[in-house]
């Protein structure tokens, strides 16, 4: 087993009539089914960044982190799509470049697609994901 350590913060002094400082770690157990990487999506194109590849019996979490990378060209909109296993599909993000999600996945036992889409017609987009299963 592994530790995944993350924080968020969300800090305004001038959004609000009060000021907001709000930090909350968390420290998760996960098994070593992990992956941290880059990959490059060609213009109008999609990669599959995480699949079950089938009935995994058992259901789970997975924690997925994807960031559209900010040198991305500015019109580029890259969609986050989980398709389950009755081929069902929903897109759960919209990032524009610099933009980045961070969720936790319940992957029921009869598994699981999960595929970053590229949806400018002219440009390659770079994007960061990891995920972790649950321990």
């Amino acid at each position: 087993m592994a530790t995944l350590k993350t924080t968020i913060s969300f800090q305004t002094a001038t959004l609000f009539p009060n000021p907001v400082n709000v930090t909350v770690p968390v420290n998760e157990t996960v098994n070593l089914d992990a992956a941290f990487s880059t990959v490059i999506i060609a213009a109008a194109g999609s990669e599959s960044i995480y699949s079950t590849a089938g009935a995994v019996g058992t259901s789970e979490v997975t924690y997925l982190y994807i960031q559209a990378a900010a040198g991305n060209d500015a019109g580029d909109v890259v969609t986050v799509d989980i398709t389950d296993s009755a081929g069902n599909t929903a897109v759960v993000a919209k990032l524009l470049p610099g933009d980045f999600l961070y969720i936790p996945i319940l992957v029921d036992g009869a598994g699981v697609d999960i595929t970053i889409n590229n949806s400018a017609g002219t440009s390659a987009g770079t994007f960061y994901y990891i995920f972790a299963e649950r321990g």
